[in-house]
């Protein structure tokens, strides 16, 4: 828990918690013992937080091989700036430690002076839980595609909407609409980039499963029925397995003469069985009603107010997630290697994520800056293929400095430390960040060229 819920970054106020949840892959034997042990003494010491246990879960490192531990991180504001943090047991869904968090959060700004009014955003699983809680939280969430509503909604033909444009391929039609007795905001938004992705998939799908269809519908010619309504209950059976595309199937009589000799002209052999006979087609129909929902998706929020939240802002907060999941890049990135280091106790891991949030906290805030100044003195910083840009990453600008080292001379009882290997672009860099910096450096005026005294 970070007691920062009213940050001002660029004069900017924010109002916006971007809650989202990782998980973090543990290497190393984590016994349910320790678990169990700590949790013990955890009690004994009448501690208020719940220790999370290392174990088995859904995994978005895709290692599923290895236990882990969920990482629960809110953002605000342009910078991503992260003010709570929750760590949480590796098999914890996020249908529920997404609501519950926010919930906490609230209760803890309603403690508070002044505090803003935060609007939740998060993906489709705090949904169900804000709608069918009772809460006073305001919410923007994308609606799950797998209930009933979301599905006929995003099935209706393109026709059916009223689209309003708002750029960069996206055009949205809100409607407001009342499920589970909660009033809300439907957002319906379609995507071009997304659509021909999606659309490109589909047709790999289409094409994919009349490969197949053909191919088992030959195996199925080739088996030999007992009777008639037998072949027809496979056919059916065949047919109902496709989704995409429709099969034409008669059965034929498998015919054979049982008689010794060539068969005398016009006489039928004895039926010996029954064979399935047929052709697979697409169905253009079932292909379309599969295509209209691609590049679509649903985004819906509790805040009512045009003047609060404009229908076409509901897109534009609800990217902002982006700044969350860069958090977590930062949290997990190799070059900090948090997932190698082997803590026993899970109360330990927890206490190495508080720090590692507090790492982001200067990191975000540094980098905003430091963006910021770039674009008013509108200078510019090298980018990892050498082209200028105005929006570095701070872990760009780290690497930048991999050369500047510290020179210590000692002679006799004098001891000088030196900076060495500051070039013009890292001395245009250290200067966007203030007068402490640049003492630091030695870079105020009548300082040495590359070699600036510590």
């Amino acid at each position: 828990m970070l007691p920062l819920l009213k940050i001002y970054l660029g004069g900017e106020k924010t109002s916006n918690q971007l809650i989202d949840t990782s998980s973090l892959s543990l290497h190393g034997d984590y016994s349910k013992q320790d678990v169990i042990n700590e949790a013990i003494t955890q009690e004994e010491t009448k501690e208020s937080l719940k220790t999370p246990k290392i174990t088995y879960g859904f995994s978005k490192d895709h290692r599923p091989d290895l236990k882990q531990i969920v990482i629960n991180l809110a953002t605000t504001g342009a910078a991503g700036f992260p003010i709570w943090m929750e760590s949480h047991s590796g098999n914890a869904s996020d249908k529920k430690i997404l609501h519950e968090a926010a919930e906490r959060m609230q209760k803890f700004c309603s403690t508070l002076k002044q505090s803003p009014s935060f609007m939740y955003v998060a993906d489709s699983a705090m949904y169900s839980s804000c709608v069918n809680k009772s809460s006073e939280l305001t919410w923007l969430s994308r609606v799950p595609e797998q209930s009933n509503i979301s599905k006929d909604l995003l099935r209706q033909k393109d026709s059916n909407f009223c689209w309003t444009e708002i750029g960069k391929g996206y055009r949205i039609r809100v409607v407001e609409n009342k499920y589970k007795d909660v009033h809300q905001r439907w957002c319906i938004i379609f995507s071009e980039q997304a659509y021909k992705r999606e659309t490109e998939t589909l047709k790999r799908k289409v094409a994919k499963e009349k490969k197949v269809a053909n191919n088992n519908l030959s195996k199925l010619g080739h088996q030999k029925f007992a009777c008639e309504k037998d072949a027809k209950i496979v056919a059916k059976q065949f047919e109902k397995t496709l989704k995409y595309h429709a099969v034409k199937t008669t059965v034929e009589q498998i015919r054979k003469h049982i008689t010794k000799g060539r068969p005398k002209k016009g006489v039928k052999g004895k039926v010996t069985g029954y064979k399935i006979v047929g052709e697979v087609a697409n169905d253009f129909e079932k292909i379309e009603v599969a295509d209209r929902p691609k590049g679509r998706f649903i985004i819906a929020t509790n805040e009512l107010d045009q003047k609060v939240l404009p229908d076409v802002k509901m897109l534009e907060e609800y990217k902002e997630q982006s700044k969350t999941e860069s958090g977590f890049k930062f949290i997990k990135d190799d070059a900090f290697e948090v997932s190698s280091v082997f803590l026993k106790k899970p109360s330990r891991i927890s206490s190495l994520l508080v720090i590692m949030t507090l790492c982001l906290m200067i990191y975000s805030v540094a980098q905003y800056h430091l963006r910021q100044s770039l674009k008013k003195k509108d200078e510019f910083v090298p980018d990892q293929t050498g082209k200028d840009t105005k929006a570095p990453t701070l872990k760009r600008v780290f690497k930048l400095f991999n050369g500047v080292h510290v020179l210590t001379i000692k002679i006799g009882d004098t001891t000088q430390e030196l900076v060495i290997n500051l070039t013009a672009k890292l001395k245009q860099i250290v200067r966007h960040f203030g007068k402490k910096a640049i003492e630091i450096y030695n870079l105020n005026e009548g300082g040495s060229g590359d070699i600036a005294k510590c």
